[in-house]
């Protein structure tokens, strides 16, 4: 009963870090790019066409304001189908959307289409609780696809259901996809990534392995609430081996971690 509750709650833990609020990031720090129509990938080399950027969307020069998750820079409204389906999507209306995507994946010809309706199937089932099916979705567009630009985020989906599922082989097995193919995927996915590496880490009590992604990766992360996350994970490590090994100084070194946590945060801020 023990281990399923604390499955349960890491589970949960990783899924409310992912869906959180992060703050914004500069245009030097994160590297952009833009899926053309055709389906071809163009890196954004010119900065200054960057008007602002946060971790959930981007506005360009010329191109408007785009999701960053999805880093897809189409006109949604130049296929009928998917438009009537994204339209349920963006008003909460998952149920409701099911059918609609599903007609826009047998009637939509546009590559991104197929891409983007199973990227929506597979959030809409994992949103509804039915595991079973997110997976079929995720899987298919990563296998068929395997270009696609939500790879990355798939692979976070699906790593978060196995761990709920305590199957935590597999959830390892799809982070260490993003972060062996770092360079391929966007720095947002593959800090995240390692962080929930760490994370698992720490549950097994393997808190050597644990630390080692944590202090690696925590001096160079861009967005703030992944940073804390990193910062509160080291502090978990040193404060957990302390308690397990009587060693005082590990208990004092993880007291400064949270008290570093703890300053980066203004108390006004939480009246707002």
């Amino acid at each position: 009963m023990k281990t399923a509750l604390n499955i349960t709650l890491l589970a949960s833990a990783l899924l409310l870090a992912l869906l959180s609020s992060l703050a914004p990031a500069s245009a030097a720090e994160t590297e952009v790019y833009r899926w053309t129509r055709d389906g071809k990938k163009v890196w954004e080399t010119s900065r200054e066409r960057i008007i602002t950027e946060d971790y959930s969307s981007i506005t360009y020069e010329g191109l408007g304001r785009q999701s960053r998750n999805d880093i897809i820079f189409v006109l949604y409204n130049n296929d009928l189908y998917y438009t009537a389906a994204e339209k349920r999507f963006e008003d909460g209306e998952y149920r409701a959307a099911i059918p609609e995507f599903k007609k826009a994946l047998e009637k939509g010809r546009k590559e991104w289409v197929q891409w983007y309706a199973r990227f929506r199937l597979g959030q809409i089932y994992q949103f509804l609780g039915d595991a079973k099916t997110a997976l079929e979705y995720y899987k298919e567009l990563n296998e068929k696809y395997p270009k696609n630009p939500f790879y990355p985020q798939v692979n976070v989906s699906m790593a978060e259901i196995y761990i709920a599922k305590g199957d935590f082989a597999t959830a390892q097995k799809l982070l260490k996809e993003i972060t062996n193919r770092r360079r391929d995927f966007m720095v947002c996915w593959v800090e995240k990534a390692q962080i929930m590496l760490g994370n698992i880490y720490l549950f097994k009590r393997d808190f050597k392995a644990a630390e080692r992604p944590f202090k690696s990766i925590e001096p160079r992360l861009t967005y703030k609430d992944l940073k804390m996350e990193a910062r509160f994970g080291l502090g978990k490590c040193l404060e957990e081996r302390g308690r397990m090994n009587k060693d005082v100084r590990s208990v004092k070194a993880a007291i400064k971690v949270y008290e570093n946590i703890a300053s980066q945060y203004h108390p006004l801020s939480l009246i707002k």
